[in-house]
C-alpha cells in the first residue's frame, strides 16, 4: 500500500500521503539490490555466508525531505512509531566477499523512481486509478 500511495504523491495524483512509521530506516534502491543478487550469483564464492547489504541508513524524516526536494508540493506526514530497525548494518563483508555495489543514495534514487513514474504516466504505460483504493 505504501508504494503505490507514494507513487501518487510523486506524480500529484494524491494530496496527502502519510508514512505510518517514523524512525531510521535502511534503505535500497531495487536495482542495487538486483545488482547484489546478480553479483551473488557470478561470484566464485563458495560457502554459506549471510550478509547484509549496503545502502542508505536513514531517518523517515529524510525520505520526505527527499521527495520534497523533487515534488516541493508533496503533502507527506509521518505519523506512527519507530520500528526497530538497527541504526547501522555492517555491509562490509559483502563486499569483500562477493562484490563492492556501488550504491545509489537516497536522494538520486527517488530523483530517479519519480522521473520514470512520470515517464510511464506521460506514455501511458501506468494507470494511476487502477493502481490506487
Amino acid at each position: 500500500h505504501y508504494p503505490i500511495r507514494m507513487r501518487g504523491t510523486f506524480c500529484g495524483s494524491i494530496a496527502h500521503a502519510v508514512i505510518s512509521y517514523g524512525g531510521g530506516s535502511h534503505l535500497q534502491l531495487a536495482e542495487d539490490t538486483a545488482a547484489c543478487f546478480i553479483a551473488a550469483a557470478r561470484s566464485s564464492f563458495t560457502g554459506a555466508g549471510v550478509y547484509n547489504l549496503g545502502g542508505s541508513e536513514v531517518e523517515m524524516s529524510d525520505v520526505v525531505s527527499a521527495i520534497r526536494a523533487v515534488e516541493p508540493a508533496a503533502a507527506i506526514e509521518i505519523a506512527g512509531p519507530p520500528l526497530p530497525f538497527p541504526a547501522h548494518v555492517d555491509a562490509a563483508p559483502f563486499a569483500r566477499d562477493v562484490a563492492d555495489v556501488a550504491w545509489t543514495s537516497l536522494e538520486d534514487g527517488v530523483r530517479d523512481t519519480v522521473t520514470r513514474f512520470r515517464a510511464l504516466i506521460e506514455r501511458g504505460a501506468l494507470d494511476l486509478d487502477a493502481l490506487l483504493p
